[in-house]
């Protein structure tokens, strides 16, 4: 059963949206489907690049539902180019449990990776810590940003609120919009997302329990001293602006609307060719 699920997805993905296959097949998408891990995979969950740098930069990568959120190769390729001197540490949530399940399969991820920040923070022994992520990872980067006491969040489409994210109305909103008839390739790529992200929330609740996942929204908003965050969002995805919304009459939050319709305003940046600048210009600030 799983092979032929994969088999489908593949196809899906291959013919609506090809530009993203060709993406997913390097960054091994394709193997969502897998229950078990090798040792250098297991291995392969975070990467650490000490360049003696007072300033470190945690990267977290998100799900990647159909590809959604940047990987984790992408940051640092992005990064390089703009000739970044910071120490930088990846982190791939390779089993695609929102980081709730640790890389060898125990479901205590978010203590395994609160537990593995805060050990690298006194390892490089820098000052000011940044979180980046997109999307999941994005989301990922505010909940590890508030428990291991980092300076600032830079997050491209975070879900901070799981329910205002998927859902019936949610499904019934996206069917009424009109895209359906002027972009309909764009419309059938948000809604893959939204099932997407239904599915990955419904195998966390299942298998974790609901009281188990974390609310980053309340773990953001309660903190005693907020980290600073940066949000970038598209401002004509309404689904990525109502989390935007979530956190704007806070004072720490700076947020920037972009003129993008779907959950990936990175790669908007990205194909302008300010991505990096953009990430660095907030790091800096």
């Amino acid at each position: 059963m799983k092979n032929i699920n994969k088999i489908v997805f593949q196809y899906i993905v291959r013919t609506l949206f090809p530009d993203l296959a060709q993406g997913m097949l390097a960054e091994g998408t394709f193997d969502r489907f897998k229950d078990t891990f090798s040792t250098e995979e297991i291995a392969k969950s975070f990467e650490v690049e000490d360049n003696g740098s007072n300033t470190t930069i945690f990267c977290f990568a998100g799900a990647a539902i159909l590809y959604a959120g940047l990987p984790a190769f992408e940051f640092r390729k992005i990064l390089k180019e703009t000739g970044c001197s910071c120490n930088l540490v990846f982190f791939r949530d390779s089993r695609r449990m929102g980081y709730h399940v640790a890389p060898d399969g125990q479901r205590n991820g978010l203590a395994f990776y609160e537990k593995k920040v805060f050990e690298l923070i006194g390892q490089l022994k820098s000052s000011h810590n940044v979180a980046l992520g997109s999307s999941h990872g994005g989301t990922a980067a505010f909940y590890f940003a508030c428990r291991c006491s980092m300076n600032k969040v830079i997050a491209f489409d975070p879900v901070l609120e799981w329910r205002a994210h998927v859902g019936a109305r949610v499904l019934l909103r996206m069917g009424q919009n009109t895209k359906i008839f002027t972009a309909p390739r764009l419309y059938m790529k948000n809604m893959a997302l939204n099932v997407g992200a239904q599915v990955l929330l419904n195998k966390m609740a299942r298998e974790l329990g609901k009281d188990a996942l974390w609310d980053v929204l309340k773990e953001y908003r309660g903190h005693p001293s907020r980290p600073r965050a940066t949000v970038f969002y598209g401002e004509r995805f309404w689904l990525d602006a109502l989390q935007a919304k979530l956190i704007a009459d806070l004072p720490e939050v700076r947020l920037i609307p972009l003129p993008y319709d779907t959950h990936n305003c990175g790669a908007y940046l990205k194909a302008r060719g300010e991505l990096g600048s953009a990430i660095m210009r907030e790091v800096n600030t």
